[in-house]
């Protein structure tokens, strides 16, 4: 395998070239079952151009081939995840962490797949659990944010996504649900602060700050 081959992919899906990525990543991946990396690498060209479905049988095949690698198996539950396989992932998740209790991002993956059933006291409690392996993860505050929103626990939930400013101020989806929940407390002036901020950096800025679903890649 020439690592130019590997850096054509990844410089293809860095600038958004998915098409070519994709044929690039399928054939290489086809000529090399058993290397995982190239495996997880074929699943992220597809993943990252949201064909998640078409993605699982490479992230899959990764981790059969490296069962301990984290990258790989979060990136597989992901997949599962966005293409509805919602108990195939939970299922996936339960074994996942019973040999890596401590992986943040499992238990967050854990609290996305709750929420996604409705479970809301779930998905806070696994949500609590990835934040304190990993304090401040903007994906579980997230989740927990809009978690404790359908359980109506408003200004807790104005807090994790206030925390989530804290770190990512230009982060517009943290805005919006922050000018949501204000609303949702009264505190209209509060609210429409955030929505200027919204209304300053559309169109460009939301285009390019729309969080996308997390992908564990390594760098090639």
């Amino acid at each position: 395998m020439r690592p130019e081959d590997i850096q054509k992919i990844s410089r293809d899906l860095a600038e958004g070239r998915f098409p070519a990525a994709q044929k690039r990543a399928r054939s290489l991946a086809k000529r090399a079952p058993k290397d995982a990396a190239l495996q997880n690498l074929a699943g992220a060209a597809f993943a990252q151009a949201g064909k998640h479905r078409e993605a699982i049988p490479y992230f899959r095949a990764a981790t059969r081939i490296d069962a301990q690698n984290p990258e790989f198996l979060c990136n597989f539950i992901l997949a599962l995840t966005m293409s509805g396989e919602t108990a195939v992932a939970e299922r996936v998740v339960s074994k996942s962490l019973t040999a890596m209790p401590e992986l943040a991002r499992l238990h967050y993956l854990h609290a996305q797949i709750l929420h996604d059933k409705h479970d809301m006291k779930g998905a806070v409690k696994a949500a609590n659990r990835a934040l304190e392996l990993e304090p401040g993860m903007v994906e579980a505050l997230n989740v927990r944010g809009l978690a404790k929103s359908n359980r109506r626990q408003t200004a807790e939930a104005l807090a994790d996504f206030r925390a989530i400013l804290h770190t990512h101020p230009n982060d517009l989806i943290a805005h919006q649900n922050c000018a949501e929940r204000l609303n949702e407390l009264g505190r209209t002036k509060e609210a429409l602060t955030h929505y200027d901020v919204m209304l300053g950096w559309f169109p460009t800025t939301l285009m390019r700050s729309a969080r996308l679903p997390l992908l564990w890649i390594r760098e090639y």
